[in-house]
Order: C-alpha cells, then structure tokens, then sequence
C-alpha cells in the first residue's frame, strides 16, 4: 500500500469487504500515508467506513431520477403533441377562412350568372335547343350555389348536412352537358 500512493497524497475509494461470516458489504475508504520526520512514508493509515446505506440512498435517489427524466420526456412529448395539433387547428381556421372568402366570391359570380341566364331566357323564348341548354346553365348555377352555400357552413364550421344522392339521376341530369 505504501508503494502505490502517489507521492504527497492520499488515496479514496470504495471496495467490497467481507465480513468474518462471510457476506460482503461496501465500504469507503481512505488511506493516508505516515511520514517520518525525513519526508518518506513509514506506514499508512487506512479508514473505512460501511456504506451500504449510502448505496442505497444513491440508487433510489438514480431510480428517481431515472423515473423523472421518463416523465419529463412524456411531458415533453405530449406538448409536442398539443403544439402540432393546435397547428393543425390554426391551419383548419385559415383553410375556413379562405375557403368562406372565396365562396363569397363565388356566390357573387354566381349570382351575376344567374340573373343574365334569367333575362337571356327571354331572348330565346320559342328556341327548344336553347331554352334547355338555359336550363342546364341554371341547373349549374344552381349547384354551384349549392356547392358555394356548403363552402360558406364550412368556413363558417356550420354543421354539414350530407343527404343520399342518386347519383344515376345526377349523371342523367348531366347528359345533356356531357
């Protein structure tokens, strides 16, 4: 022991002893060296002390730790979580708006469509051929109403009310067009 301490110093740590029946219990320790009055070690002096309380401590304190850092990283994960669906919220409200704008704007369009359609029918009165592509061009009009009335309950978040559709009626309707 007096050989392997450096040179001015003393050495700590922790071993295992064993007791005299045999079980092992950890120790810390701390081993000074004795100097005669030349300077050079003559013996050492070596405490120990039992630290299997402190081993103890120290890995329910890393338990803890270790259970902390777990919840930690849930919280964290949960607030990512919350930050991308409240991102996913705001980007739904600018899609509502934008979708009400133009909407809006569709139905103005509409309108205008509609009201010429209307005093065009007038004009063609007598014309078979032309009073039904009229008619056609208002059944548009009015599906594009429909369809801006949807838009607006949903930039609006108005609950939609989906309805069944035949949808062989709506491609006979459409033949025509086609």
């Amino acid at each position: 022991i007096d050989r392997a301490f450096p040179e001015d110093n003393q050495v700590e740590g922790e071993e295992v002893f064993v007791h005299k029946d045999g079980s092992f219990y950890p120790v810390a320790f701390t081993a000074s060296p004795i100097r005669n009055d030349a300077g050079r070690p003559i013996g050492t002096i070596i405490e120990a002390r039992n630290i299997a309380e402190e081993i103890a401590a120290r890995e329910a304190m890393q338990s803890f730790n270790d259970t902390l850092q777990k919840r930690v990283a849930e919280a964290i994960a949960e607030r990512r979580k919350t930050q991308l669906q409240l991102a996913q919220a705001q980007k739904m409200e600018a899609v509502g708006k934008l979708t009400g704008g133009v909407a809006h704007d569709f139905n103005n369009l509409l309108q205008v469509i509609r009201g010429n359609l209307e005093l065009l029918t007038r004009d063609v009165a007598g014309s078979e051929r032309a009073e039904r592509r009229l008619q056609n061009a208002l059944v548009g009009v009015a599906r594009g109403a429909k369809l801006a009335s949807q838009l607006l309950a949903f930039g609006r978040r108005q609950p939609l009310e989906p309805r069944p559709l035949n949808l062989g009626r709506v491609i006979r309707e459409l033949d025509d067009m086609l």
